[in-house]
């Protein structure tokens, strides 16, 4: 390879790491994130040696939901991170670069339902301190979550593959007001990063929403903070 595609791989496997277990995406469209213009590089080669850095590093590029298809150029098909290893040592460590350090979920309602905004801050111990503020409360509920405990959520969050996600699928203009759709936002720091990864959405959600929602939610009720989505409520 050349000089430039090889740091363009480099780039795009670090990428990947950082996106986690669980994110779905193509080689195309992590080479043009990475500032790559498909026409300028072998492709073909670049979606083969990225296959192999990926396998290095201990990820699998799962691309079995498309055996026995003829779908088209491979560097254009989807794959889903896997890990060649046990999940929970693929995690990044607290406080190494691309660790969280802070993450944020709400949601509300324009009809003032079901709002809640949920925080989670990295400590030096590499635990979480937990704060989640509620509709009609006048003081939010604290608490705090042990080392397992984070390293246990942080593994959950990647399986998710909530680095993956992209702001473009989940903001629809129809022209008119909905007064409830549910709005939701989503902040996330990073060691090492100065730009926070945000999303937001305004009635539409990536695939593993609801699953971060429950793993969020899960947190709260150890808290004491009743879901506000129950899975027995129909």
């Amino acid at each position: 390879m050349k000089p430039y595609e090889e740091e363009l791989l480099s780039s795009m496997a670090t990428r990947i790491e950082e996106m986690g277990i669980g994110t779905q995406t193509t080689t195309a469209r992590v080479a043009k994130q990475c500032g790559c213009d498909d026409e300028s590089v072998d492709m073909f080669g670049l979606d083969d040696a990225l296959r192999k850095e990926c396998a290095r590093r201990g990820y699998r590029l799962d691309m079995s939901s498309h055996e026995n298809m003829f779908e088209g150029l491979p560097y254009n098909l989807e794959f889903t991170v896997k890990a060649i290893r046990d999940t929970s040592s693929s995690v990044v460590p607290p406080h190494v670069r691309g660790s969280i350090r802070r993450l944020e979920l709400g949601w509300v309602c324009m009809v003032g339902s079901m709002v809640r905004d949920y925080a989670f801050q990295r400590r030096e111990d590499g635990g979480y301190d937990v704060r989640v503020e509620l509709v009609g409360e006048p003081s939010p509920v604290s608490g705090t979550m042990d080392r397992d405990e984070a390293e246990s959520f942080d593994t959950a969050l990647q399986r998710i593959g909530v680095l993956g996600w992209r702001r473009p699928q989940y903001q629809m203009d129809r022209g008119y007001l909905i007064t409830d759709q549910e709005k939701w936002h989503l902040a996330i720091e990073r060691e090492g990063y100065k730009r926070r990864f945000l999303l937001d959405g305004d009635g539409q959600y990536p695939a593993g929403f609801e699953d971060l929602r429950y793993l969020v939610e899960g947190v709260g009720a150890k808290l004491g903070v009743p879901r506000a989505f129950d899975d027995d409520s129909e």
